[in-house]
């Protein structure tokens, strides 16, 4: 499991370098990379939302073998395709398979880990260090001139290996419940009490997935930071959000998950603001480091409450990821017409407002009301 986030983590981190890359490849512009996003995100929903049944019916050890063996191989595709037509298809089918594995990886681990929130955040840390290592590698090779292919080729030989291990290994299994039909974890959320929990957890994904997407970008194609530069910021956030996620703890013992919930999700919404309305490069690549550590704690901690209150863990884990994948679904479009109408400053402000909102919002897990019995 632990390897398994963390090479998840490689890849985003080597995504969120190589947007601009990859932009240039195919002759993208911001609102049609938005729009390409949404498109896998909308494939990683679908799965996601099922993930948990999925997991539930067959296991967490088969499901993620065959997730991992699959996004793997569609890695592999997406870094051999020469052209838009051929890239398009392999980018959302492995980002379908991506949901997959991001839902088996925070079901097994919040089941064995979320009686204690701050072991699940430095659980969940082992991503950030993926993010890590796969922005700095990616960095490395574009500054000398090497294709954001090899480091895709690499990732997916690390991810089948993964899955032919994970298919050796025995997982520790969540306790399995009757099977609901897909349609019922689908739209179990309601009957959770999640509804309120779900719509913050859909806007904490947009803002994390927005900086790593849009955060680089912005410096990098806005601010003229060169390649190491712009990367150097990102890769400092995400180790910053690791130690942050590895050493939180004690904070967020003392805190309450509530509490860290607010502190995280407002400092995400400083850093955010402060790059956008900075025109000086190094205050607004500090900007996008404290954003990246601000918003790093919200996913995990959310995860707990949901694992520790909801009566069937698996399948509201699976609705409440993909709720989170939601989120991302509407934020690559959203900032990418923004910043084709108005700029990408103001899409990031857009970004701001909505790590604000989930700040201000109590999330957590609302049992629904029952009849008192005499």
């Amino acid at each position: 499991m632990a390897v398994s986030f963390f090479v998840f983590g490689i890849f985003a981190g080597a995504w969120a370098v190589a947007t601009v890359d990859i932009e240039r490849t195919f002759h993208l512009t911001d609102t049609g990379l938005g729009a390409l996003l949404a498109a896998g995100i909308v494939a990683a929903t679908a799965v996601a939302a099922f993930g948990g049944a999925i997991t539930d019916r067959f296991g967490a050890g088969r499901s993620l073998t065959l997730a991992l063996l699959i996004w793997g191989g569609l890695l592999g595709l997406e870094a051999a395709a020469p052209h838009l037509l051929l890239f398009v298809p392999a980018l959302v089918l492995a980002m379908a398979a991506g949901g997959l594995v991001d839902v088996v990886m925070n079901i097994v681990a919040a089941d064995a880990l979320s009686h204690d929130a701050g072991r699940l955040v430095r659980f969940h840390g082992l991503f950030n260090g993926g993010c890590v290592a796969g922005a700095a590698v990616t960095g490395v090779a574009l500054r000398f001139d090497a294709s954001w292919r090899l480091v895709w080729v690499a990732v997916a030989i690390v991810g089948v290996g993964t899955g032919i291990v994970t298919r050796r290994t025995r997982l520790p299994e969540p306790e399995r419940f009757d099977h609901p039909s897909m349609w019922r974890a689908l739209v179990g959320l309601r009957h959770e009490g999640l509804l309120v929990l779900a719509l913050v957890f859909g806007a904490s994904a947009m803002v994390e997935g927005g900086i790593a997407t849009w955060g680089i970008l912005y410096l990098r194609s806005h601010l003229g930071l060169g390649v190491l530069a712009g990367v150097s910021a990102y890769v400092v956030g995400e180790g910053l959000a690791t130690f942050a996620r590895l050493g939180g703890g004690p904070m967020i013992g003392a805190f309450g998950t509530r509490r860290a919930v607010v502190v995280g999700a407002t400092l995400a919404a400083a850093g955010i603001a402060t790059e956008a309305l900075c025109g000086v490069a190094g205050i607004a690549a500090a900007g996008l480091a404290a954003a990246a550590v601000g918003i790093s704690v919200v996913w995990p901690l959310l995860l707990a409450d949901v694992n520790n209150e909801a009566r069937h863990p698996a399948l509201a884990i699976g609705g409440i990821t993909a709720c989170g994948y939601l989120g991302m679904v509407a934020g690559p479009p959203l900032v990418g017409t923004l910043s084709g109408l108005f700029g990408l400053r103001t899409g990031l402000l857009v970004l701001a407002g909505i790590a604000f909102f989930v700040a201000v919002v109590p999330a957590h897990v609302r049992p629904p009301a029952r009849l008192d019995t005499p």
